[in-house]
């Protein structure tokens, strides 16, 4: 190395600063697949060599969440094999040391994959596996000229992570609201003098003047549950979730004129400015494209509202963030590489406000100015992204964490609504570091590395490539 110093200071060439294996690291974990426990496993070796032993326990652990039988990560957390299951060596050889238990009974074994909590049959780390998505249950086309949609499907067994289900009062509640939504769709199809038919599924509510066998219905609806199996890919809540209760509300017209009367007529829009093929407006949205960018922020962002029943907050960041994240992996998002974009600009953003942009300021945010829009969406998908590649199952117990009872109710008044988010603000905090194991400054340095890191690997792949073809000399 000095002879190295000394040659670039003869030449007046500045030596190249070493690499920092830090960031690295981050550009190595933006290009693993998510699903893949080899490649994961393959990483966090490359960081125990980097010296990394921190994110190497990380990545070990993300190995087990995607196959909680991966004999790499387990033998790396010191698991070895006990029947069909895996227990830490330490107690394997506390077993040995038992005495026999008396005569007549047997020992039983340890819960498949080890006890390292009191209670539980599964590690630390390792996550329960996720159910399968089961197939919707029928659901019904109503008005004239009605069909009905049959689809079968056996019920799966829940996600035990989840959020709890709510007693009566709640499903009675959002039964409440699906039939306010059906007479209120009834009136406004009076209004333009048009029948609606109407499909009706647990999670959506379609009223379209088309037949539902005709191929813009099928396109709305196979865009929606797309989304929605994205959605679930994301928050980890299991797919048996009832993420919207109360179902979300689509009007899918048949024509621009028609589409034009609806916003004039029943949403008093006079000049409704669409420029993404679809409009919200209350607990609706009419839909002109039926690939409309608008449809899985729709969706991102309404997805936590009322999860399960549960009426507990949900921040600004993580609803803008989720729905954004929606938003990059469809099928029009990614055509656009709105992923790219987005992580480019957080990015720039982050380089550009340096030490006065801290992590703190998008999470504690009540709201968002609309100038700043851009900006922080960009930050909160960037955000939510380094969540769930960093630690799946952190994001996911958050979730759960921030919709459970223990979460501040919310206020009963716009007027206490100050109050009761300084209290939520601290609730988050803890719920954070509960479900990621650190501190806001931690989390503030690995994200602002990893959505940098992120930005670099776009530009490498993006930058022309050298011709490395030896030129001839002339003589």
């Amino acid at each position: 190395m000095c002879l190295a110093l000394l040659v670039a200071a003869s030449t007046g060439t500045p030596a190249a600063a070493p690499p920092d294996p830090k960031a690295e690291y981050f550009e190595r974990l933006a290009k693993v697949p998510p699903r893949s426990a080899d490649a994961h496993v393959e990483l966090a070796e490359w960081c125990r060599k980097a010296g990394l032993e921190e994110y190497a326990s990380d990545c070990y652990l993300r190995a087990l969440e995607i196959d909680s039988d991966c004999a790499a990560a387990r033998a790396a957390l010191g698991y070895e094999r006990y029947g069909a299951g895996w227990i830490k060596s330490a107690e394997k050889r506390n077993i040995a040391k038992r005495p026999p238990p008396p005569e007549g009974r047997a020992e039983s074994p340890p819960a498949e994959g080890g006890t390292s909590k009191e209670g539980s049959g599964t590690p630390e780390g390792t996550p329960v596996e996720a159910s399968k998505e089961p197939d919707e249950p029928s659901a019904k086309a109503t008005g004239p000229g009605a069909e009905t949609v049959q689809k079968s499907g056996s019920q799966e067994t829940p996600d035990v992570r989840k959020v709890e289900r709510k007693g009566t009062a709640g499903d009675e509640a959002a039964s409440a609201e699906v039939e306010r939504k059906k007479e209120w769709a009834k009136a406004a199809g009076e209004k333009i003098a048009v029948n609606f038919f109407t499909y009706e599924d647990p999670d959506f509510l379609i009223h379209t003047t088309l037949p539902t066998t005709s191929r813009e219905f099928k396109a709305l609806l196979g865009n929606l549950k797309a989304h929605k199996k994205t959605l679930v890919g994301l928050t980890g809540v299991g797919a048996s979730t009832r993420i919207w209760p109360d179902k979300l509300q689509f009007f899918l017209p048949k024509s621009v004129p028609e589409f034009e009367r609806f916003a004039d007529m029943v949403d008093n829009l006079k000049t409704p400015q669409v420029p993404e093929g679809a409009y919200t407006l209350g607990d609706h949205t009419v839909v002109l494209k039926t690939d409309s960018e608008l449809l899985p922020r729709v969706l991102g962002e309404s997805a936590l509202a009322k999860l399960n029943g549960s009426d507990r907050y949900i921040g600004k960041w993580l609803r803008e963030g989720i729905g954004e994240w929606l938003s990059t992996q469809s099928a029009s998002g990614l055509a656009k590489k709105q992923y790219q974009t987005a992580m480019t600009y957080a990015a720039e953003v982050i380089k550009g406000e340096e030490q006065a942009l801290k992590v703190f300021d998008i999470i504690e945010a009540a709201d968002f100015k609309t100038q700043e829009l851009k900006r922080n969406r960009a930050l909160s998908m960037s955000l939510v992204d380094f969540l769930f590649k960093a630690h799946r199952r952190g994001l996911s117990e958050l979730i759960r964490a921030l919709k459970s009872d223990a979460a501040p109710a919310p206020p009963a008044t716009d007027a206490e609504f100050k109050a009761f988010h300084l209290t939520y603000i601290s609730f988050q905090e803890e719920a954070i570091k509960s479900a990621f194991r650190w501190s806001l400054d931690v989390l503030d340095e690995k994200w602002k590395l990893y959505v940098i890191s992120t930005a670099e690997s776009f530009k490498k792949k993006e930058a022309p490539k050298e011709d490395t073809t030896k030129k001839k000399r002339t003589r």
